[in-house]
């Protein structure tokens, strides 16, 4: 289960991150993004939601998990929240209500694709 958790972790602020990088990329001022400049803009979104992972989420997760609340809506609703805290955290990037919007969205996203890493473990059945 350990290792479901960090692998999980580690892929859903990844989701954020290809998820700004393309939103970056259709705005109409920023079509001038190289192979390696679109490769460094991914790394530094990555790091902004990894650190929303560590400090919100992973307290959540270890907080939900205790009661056996781990569930595709109770990580939706904890995903579009940090996504949300993590759209407000930015203030006013002069990209509009929309950029925001979009931010929470992905915060969705990557909560169900959390879930879905982490509610594929089975535990054994007992045999006796």
């Amino acid at each position: 289960m350990f290792w479901r958790a960090t692998t999980a972790f580690l892929v859903s602020p990844m989701i954020v991150s290809i998820g700004m990088v393309l939103i970056a990329i259709l705005i109409p001022e920023s079509l001038e993004i190289q192979g390696f400049e679109l490769l460094l803009l991914a790394l530094a979104f990555y790091v902004y939601p990894l650190c929303f992972a560590l400090f919100f989420a992973l307290p959540l997760y270890l907080l939900l998990n205790r009661f056996n609340l781990v569930h595709w809506w109770v990580s939706l609703s904890a995903g579009l929240l940090i996504g949300g805290v993590g759209a407000a955290s930015l203030g006013d990037t002069g990209q509009g209500p929309w950029f925001s919007i979009w931010l929470v969205i992905l915060g969705g996203i990557a909560g169900l694709v959390f879930w879905r890493i982490v509610s594929t473990y089975q535990p054994p059945k007992a045999t006796w």
